[in-house]
């Protein structure tokens, strides 16, 4: 055996050139519990947990004090018995399963369109379809309100004189509206998803 080989046997690091062991180099760093860390955390506890547990604990007060004798279901059982309750969450299924399969549609079509088709101004269509994602949410709900509007919006007041319609056909606050406006909120986050993968297929 010569003196290379034996060089290389004993060596932890394998080659002759290698230094520290592998193991060692790739230590991955021990994250440490500074006082900041700790003043955060504290914080983060007191404004996200310390509501929550007042609001279970005032669930359960008659008068939704914490402090306030006579605990009980009372309000549980005024929630879950009243019938408006259930027809809360039957719209509120509604519009999930609306918006989801609306933003799912919309922005899987402009997906497609743009990366698998020979859609001309690809570049400005990707610009169009990303910019809503840089305007503050509340916009995209007051333009829709002023255009929509069942009373005075833009949109109902050119049918109603146009079509000679006593009340506009629109209305932004409906469920349908609401489906309407959330999912076009949507369809650039799903574009973006969407768009990647068909550009790698």
């Amino acid at each position: 055996m010569t003196s290379l080989q034996q060089i290389d046997t004993r060596s932890p690091a394998g080659p002759v050139l290698g230094g520290a062991p592998a193991a060692a180099r790739a230590k991955p760093a021990r994250a440490t519990l500074t006082p900041l860390n700790i003043a955060l955390l504290l914080l983060l506890f007191y404004l996200v947990a310390v509501p929550l547990a007042l609001l279970l604990v005032a669930s359960f007060s008659p008068t939704g004090l914490p402090l306030d004798p006579g605990w009980g279901l009372v309000h549980f059982a005024d929630v879950y018995g009243d019938p408006g309750f259930y027809r809360l969450v039957g719209n509120t299924v509604v519009f999930a399963i609306g918006c989801t399969l609306g933003a799912l549609s919309v922005g899987g079509l402009l997906a497609w369109l743009v990366e698998r088709t020979d859609l001309p101004f690809k570049g400005t269509a990707r610009v169009a379809i990303a910019l809503p994602m840089v305007l503050p949410p509340f916009l995209l709900a007051m333009g829709w309100a002023l255009l929509a509007s069942p009373r005075n919006g833009s949109l109902n007041e050119l049918f109603k004189i146009t079509l000679g319609l006593d009340q506009g056909p629109l209305n932004i606050y409906s469920l349908g509206g609401m489906v309407f406006v959330e999912t076009l909120a949507l369809v650039p986050s799903v574009y973006l998803i969407l768009s990647s993968a068909f550009r790698n297929m």
